[in-house]
């Protein structure tokens, strides 16, 4: 089937098990076993929330019931920090590392032989893995591996808001946050260590003006002091360092001046007397 074909079935998804029958069709259509999405959102720094959909043997779901399982995966760990794909190939080049071995290993016990995974991030730090396996091996999935990487690509993004707008409450504590641009302001500068008073100095409103702001802020982000309110910003992606297009102008700025005081030179040079 198409791209389009998969996207209507999505679209058309009332529950999640809707979802996971078009994750098990796309997965059985591309000539793999299994179709399986994976959805992890943070709450704290030491507390997540983890959805899955799809289908994939129930011992081997069993497994991702423990959250320390997600420590010793290779696959999600390279997910979790590339938008490059995960070939399962590469367990065994990496199979020097214990953690590594045992994966590999628990996951042959369980029938999964080969296989494909693409990561994908959200706006509030969630991790998501699309993962189509067989109990085939590399050398008979290579050519149906590299056919379904595009495609993955293309699917990801569409499966990942599927997903999360049906999951809604089952995945705990809302994580859904939306923090105005002084909130955001607020808590970039706190984050750099200043008091109320310096942020209120540096964006040129009074101090209670940045305490209602700040108040706010927590109060969003369930929180209860400011540092746990930057430590969640961060984790949920709502405050990040300065932004590129800022150091650009800069740097622009500081060329133009470069390329005046040049050409200010260069007529300087084509006025002196030989």
């Amino acid at each position: 089937m198409s791209l389009s074909v998969y996207l209507r079935q999505l679209e058309t998804c009332e529950t999640l098990d809707d979802v996971s029958k078009v994750c098990a069709r796309i997965a059985s259509e591309l000539g793999f076993d299994y179709g399986l999405c994976i959805l992890r959102v943070p709450l704290s720094f030491v507390r997540v929330s983890m959805l899955m959909v799809g289908n994939a043997p129930k011992p081997w779901l069993a497994r991702y019931e423990e959250p320390e399982n997600f420590t010793v995966d290779p696959v999600f760990a390279h997910c979790a920090t590339s938008l490059q794909p995960y070939s399962w190939s590469r367990l065994r080049e990496e199979v020097d590392e214990s953690y590594v071995r045992r994966f590999l290993a628990d996951a042959r016990s369980h029938g999964l032989r080969s296989g494909v995974s693409l990561g994908l991030w959200g706006n509030n730090g969630e991790n998501t893995v699309l993962s189509f396996t067989s109990s085939a091996d590399e050398l008979t999935m290579w050519r149906k591996i590299d056919g379904a990487i595009p495609l993955m690509h293309m699917i990801l993004p569409y499966l990942y808001e599927t997903v999360r707008h049906l999951a809604g409450p089952l995945l705990g504590e809302a994580t859904d946050v939306r923090l105005t641009k002084r909130e955001q302001e607020c808590l970039s500068w706190t984050a750099e260590g200043k008091t109320n008073p310096e942020v209120a100095a540096i964006l040129q409103i009074s101090e209670a003006t940045v305490t209602f702001h700040m108040r706010n802020a927590m109060q969003k982000l369930n929180v209860t002091n400011r540092s746990q309110a930057v430590a969640k910003a961060i984790l949920l992606r709502l405050i990040a360092p300065q932004e590129p297009s800022i150091l650009f102008t800069s740097f622009a700025q500081d060329r133009s001046m470069g390329a005046s005081r040049m050409g200010t030179a260069a007529k300087g040079l084509a006025h002196s007397p030989a």
